[in-house]
């Protein structure tokens, strides 16, 4: 699917997941697979700008296979890369070039014998893992959800919305 010179124009989401499925029925994907779709501005001419360039896009697959992420938990480390700030990089655009910090820190927690980093902000509040969100279990087996915080209030977003509203609240006792 291609866009017009200048338009950044989305593809609808129906138009995705039929193409997404296709794509992976024409590949023979018959298990759990990483799908990045990718809106591309691009042309011959090397500009630093997002107006006036040609937009297409594209699909890659991988299937995830087994061990991608053990079952029974990670070994995780606060890892010295932070998540850049939405004022820096827009994260929550997952423009590919985003991708470095997250790389760097998966790259240090592996070289430390760890599964996954953590991400803070970069004022020291958790932020996310390298490709998910965090969420701690508590030793009661409850989901609690570790978002970044600021002054104790939580800062809002849809996935964070939709994972709160998932765990069960317990009344503290005083």
């Amino acid at each position: 699917a291609t866009g017009t010179r200048g338009s950044a124009r989305q593809p609808e989401p129906g138009q995705l997941v039929a193409v997404t499925a296709e794509l992976l029925r024409r590949n023979d994907v018959r298990t759990d697979a990483y799908v990045r779709p990718l809106l591309l501005l691009a042309q011959e001419r090397l500009f630093v700008r997002m107006n006036d360039i040609a937009t297409s896009l594209r699909i890659a697959t991988t299937p995830i296979t087994d061990g991608y992420l053990a079952g029974d938990g990670l070994r995780c480390m606060v890892t010295s890369w932070r998540r850049s700030p939405d004022v820096s990089v827009p994260n929550r655009a997952k423009a590919t070039g985003s991708y470095v910090g997250p790389a760097l820190a998966k790259t240090e927690a592996i070289r430390a014998g760890c599964d996954e980093a953590i991400m803070l902000t970069v004022d020291g509040y958790v932020a996310e893992s390298t490709t998910s969100n965090v969420v701690i279990r508590d030793a009661d087996g409850r989901d609690v959800l570790a978002a970044a915080y600021r002054l104790g209030r939580p800062r809002s977003g849809p996935r964070r919305t939709a994972v709160l509203a998932r765990i069960p609240v317990s009344p503290r006792s005083a």
